[in-house]
């Protein structure tokens, strides 16, 4: 008999709930689940997770984090131990859905020969999963699949579960090693938002640790930049994959627009590409031999799963119609230079994006109390599904003036003081803002740290500035319930691809090296 992935993950002495639930969706989707804690913890949680093998660790990283969190090269030694060809590793509050049979069997074929990983939704609630009401998370991965054999690439480089950068760091040093990395855009994995838990300051010491032994040519105070930077180039570069049933890539798909758009939009020829597909240019067409509808607003470059992707959300989940959005997390290439940025150009790019939709020809209901009830559309962010590299793509940098709190207290924001006075020279720092009670009251960089209660009298100041390189959109969303959203602004000036351009020559030795030197896979 064939032996189940193994998952292995921590589970939390905290939020017991939310984990069962979550856990609960591993299991049933035909997962083995280990959790790997420390003793103390174990008495703790173990009688809430009876389907749960308990591992215990022979240390945590308490004397780093304040919390026993387990070290991720001890979490892969137990893999290595109770795992088969394949296993995964997975924060323990997220929600696998849709994770069918053949969905399991897909993803454990593609693991067999390189790490798959699996992006999450953000939604406030559980109940928004079947409704998808959410929006995928671009700050980090959760979710990996891989072979057991790719374990022994893997180093004692002090990465901590619960702590920033152990999920860009898992697949860069696959990657060095030669390892084929894939992307799983099936939307399945989901996260309920919930306040940050990682530090600044332990972030800044693990980027400074692992530069100072694999890239050694890269400064201290430009680590968490670099190593976040040259994740984001090679995930940006790797196969995007989807799982579609066969009965789900013969339907029949009209692509609507004008002829300009037409003929500036193609489909990138993949592995996966949805065949039955037509274009029209406004000619008259047979539409009632089509499935499903997609209106282009404007020239665009589609990836080719992007189609099968939306294909499968609205067979799964039985919607009428999707309506994407983009959420434009910054910029990788370096083609998308912020003076490139006008006002006209942004105002013009939001309102050509926003119509993009994919609609059921024959709109879809469900039976409710005896009535058929059309089901509401949904909106999706399916950023790194739809576009790829194109230079409309530009994110907006909103003019900020008046009196500013920053948030949070972190090294990024203190360094922004630094940095950004002379550009911003309107603002009025009032000074930081930021959840760790035990800083409250602490002055850095000349400034005092304020709990969020200051927050409250919102005559006090204009605006709070979300000022971090990880985790900003659920402070926006901890701070969207507190504030008026016209209030936060998001600074957007991270992953410019600067690091990466200079040293982009010594990476592409590297790369050289790497190719040449390839994996057993």
């Amino acid at each position: 008999m064939k032996k189940k992935i193994v998952l292995v993950t921590s589970i939390s002495p905290r939020n017991i709930e939310n984990q069962q639930a979550a856990i609960t969706t591993w299991i049933e989707s035909g997962f083995r689940v280990v959790s790997c804690n420390v003793r103390e913890e174990l008495a703790d949680i173990e009688r809430y997770f009876p389907d749960v093998e308990f591992q215990e660790m022979a240390r945590g990283a308490e004397k780093v984090t304040g919390k026993p969190c387990p070290y991720i090269y001890d979490m892969l030694q137990v893999l290595k131990e109770k795992a088969g060809a394949v296993c995964g590793i997975i924060n323990s509050d997220i929600y696998l859905k849709k994770f069918s049979k053949d969905l399991y069997d897909y993803v454990e074929r593609l693991a067999e020969s390189g790490l798959v990983f699996a992006r999450r939704q953000e939604v406030e609630k559980k109940e928004d999963i079947d409704k998808m009401n959410s929006a995928m998370f671009f700050g980090g991965v959760d979710t990996f699949f891989f072979p057991k054999k790719v374990i022994d690439f893997i180093e004692d480089d002090g990465l901590i579960l619960g702590q920033a950068m152990w999920d860009y760091w898992f697949p860069m040093m696959l990657w060095e090693h030669g390892v084929n990395i894939a992307e799983l855009i099936n939307p399945v994995t989901f996260h309920v938002r919930h306040q940050s838990q990682w530090s600044n300051e332990i972030l800044q010491e693990i980027s400074c640790s692992i530069c100072r032994k694999y890239y050694a040519e890269v400064s201290d105070d430009r680590a968490v930049k670099y190593l976040k930077d040259r994740f984001f180039h090679i995930i940006s570069d790797v196969k995007r994959v989807c799982y579609v049933p066969e009965d789900i890539r013969q339907k029949q798909v009209l692509i609507m627009g004008s002829r300009k758009d037409i003929n500036g939009t193609r489909i990138v020829s993949e592995q996966q590409t949805h065949v039955n597909i037509t274009y029209t240019c406004g000619e008259e067409m047979e539409i009632e031999k089509y499935d499903y509808l997609i209106r282009i607003p404007y020239q665009i470059r589609m990836s080719s799963v992007f189609v099968s992707a939306l294909l499968w959300i609205m067979e799964s989940y039985q919607i009428s119609a999707v309506q994407t959005y983009v959420y434009l997390r910054g910029n990788i290439t370096g083609i998308l230079l912020e003076d490139n940025c006008g006002e006209r150009m942004l105002k013009h790019f939001n309102q050509s994006i926003e119509p993009l939709a994919m609609y059921r020809r024959t709109a879809c209901g469900e039976v409710r109390n005896g009535e058929t009830v059309r089901l509401r559309p949904a909106r999706l962010c399916l950023c790194s599904v739809l576009f790829e590299e194109n230079p409309r793509l530009i994110w907006e940098r909103r003019m900020i003036e008046g009196r500013v709190f920053l948030f949070p207290a972190g090294r990024i924001a203190q360094e922004w003081i630094g940095k950004y006075r002379e550009v911003a020279r309107e603002i009025e720092v009032k000074g930081f803002v930021d959840n760790n009670p035990a800083i409250c009251g602490m002055e850095l960089a000349g400034l005092k740290v304020h709990g969020t209660e200051i927050l409250k009298d919102q005559k006090a100041y204009d605006k709070v500035m979300v000022v971090t390189e990880l985790y900003e959109d659920e402070i926006y969303q901890q701070l969207s319930r507190m504030i008026p959203k016209e209030k936060i602004v998001v600074w957007k000036d991270e992953y410019n691809g600067q690091v990466w351009r200079e040293t982009r020559h010594l990476i592409m030795e590297q790369k050289i090296a790497r190719d040449d030197r390839g994996a057993d896979l």
